[in-house]
């Protein structure tokens, strides 16, 4: 969870999560989640009140050189060539202007095997 203690906003459209995902033996990364039968993306935001929205996640098979990989799921939604996931944020994170800070998390999913 990440957390704006601030008392400014950070500027529109600059938070980039890289990295959030490095391959390690016998994990594969879950390219879709089935949550009361929505097909999920790759990686989702759950936000309260942080002035934040997902804007895209992107995929390495290269150790975060590009991220370009169009990562195509396997028959369990997974795929073991990825190596690093990009999420862009867009909008503004928003300052505290109370007792608790606007957060955000960004959650995906693994196979391990």
């Amino acid at each position: 969870m990440d957390k704006n203690s601030g008392d400014e906003p950070v500027a529109t459209n600059t938070i980039v999560l890289t990295d959030l995902f490095r391959l390690i033996q016998n994990c594969a990364s879950l390219m879709s989640d089935i949550v009361n039968h929505l097909i999920l993306p790759i990686a989702h935001l759950v936000v309260a009140s942080s002035g934040l929205s997902l804007s895209s996640t992107t995929c390495s098979s290269d150790g975060g050189s590009n991220y370009t990989y169009p990562a195509p799921a396997d028959a369990e939604g997974a795929n073991t060539m990825v190596t690093n996931l990009k999420s862009a944020m867009s909008g503004s994170f928003l300052p505290q202007t109370g007792t608790t800070a606007p957060w955000f998390t960004l959650k995906f999913r693994v196979i391990i095997e």
